[in-house]
């Protein structure tokens, strides 16, 4: 009579097959989470591989910025050489200068002489005129050296300002980088500790509802044993 009795209000419980099916259905849906979770991962693992080709590009835009500026660098050391150059011609018009200064000298010594022998003075005439020449032939020389001096100091100028311009786009780039390695570093630790969470979850869920459902078996047991040596 007493099991009669007890049989309606073990019937309002839930029994542990249903507790167990609560939980798979929990379960599943934490592991559903769980994958949305991790497609989101490999989403951000697409992400960081297109930023990887991004950086790559942008390495590469940085070498050959490099090999601009040591194409520039060798263009500052050609013109360092032309001025150089330039000095030397300098010199030698210089040098020109005074031998032509001492051709004349020596041409008005041979107008004095002029009297004493003609010849000597058509002589005298020819090496005035042959260094004439020679002047005129380094002044010519002279002043392509400075046209080209003008022309290499203005592509200086220009190649100086797209140097400054390039370095800052490389200094924008590289701080893109940086920017986005921190954000890859949060959303990594984020998706760490969801999954530390849900894990603690999971444990939490099948103590709740494997603990009492044992406890009820035990206590069935010890009732049934009751009965059985009443």
């Amino acid at each position: 009579m007493q099991n009669d009795t007890k049989a309606p209000g073990a019937a309002q419980k839930d029994s542990p097959a249903q507790k167990t099916d609560t939980l798979a259905r929990m379960i599943e849906h934490l592991e559903e989470q769980l994958d949305q979770m991790i497609a989101g991962n490999e989403t951000l693992q697409n992400e960081l591989e297109e930023e990887r080709k991004r950086r790559a590009e942008l390495q590469k835009v940085v070498d050959d910025l490099r090999q601009q500026i040591e194409r520039r660098e060798g263009l500052a050391t050609a013109q360092e050489q032309l001025m150089a150059e330039l000095t030397q011609l300098k010199g030698e018009r210089s040098r020109l200068d005074a031998k032509a200064q001492d051709l004349e000298r020596r041409l008005a010594a041979a107008e004095q002489e002029r009297r004493a022998g003609q010849s000597k003075s058509e002589r005298m005439a020819a090496v005035c005129d042959e260094a004439a020449e020679d002047v005129q032939a380094v002044e010519a020389q002279f002043e392509r050296a400075m046209q080209m001096v003008t022309a290499l100091k203005a592509q200086v100028t220009v190649l100086s300002e797209e140097r400054d311009a390039l370095l800052g786009r490389v200094r924008v780039a590289d701080e893109e980088a940086r920017k986005f390695r921190r954000d890859r570093d949060a959303l990594a630790a984020e998706v760490e500790e969801s999954r530390a969470a849900l894990d603690e979850i999971r444990r939490s869920l099948t103590d709740a509802v494997l603990t009492p459902a044992r406890a009820e078996a035990g206590a069935k047991g010890g009732g049934a044993r009751g009965a059985g040596s009443a």
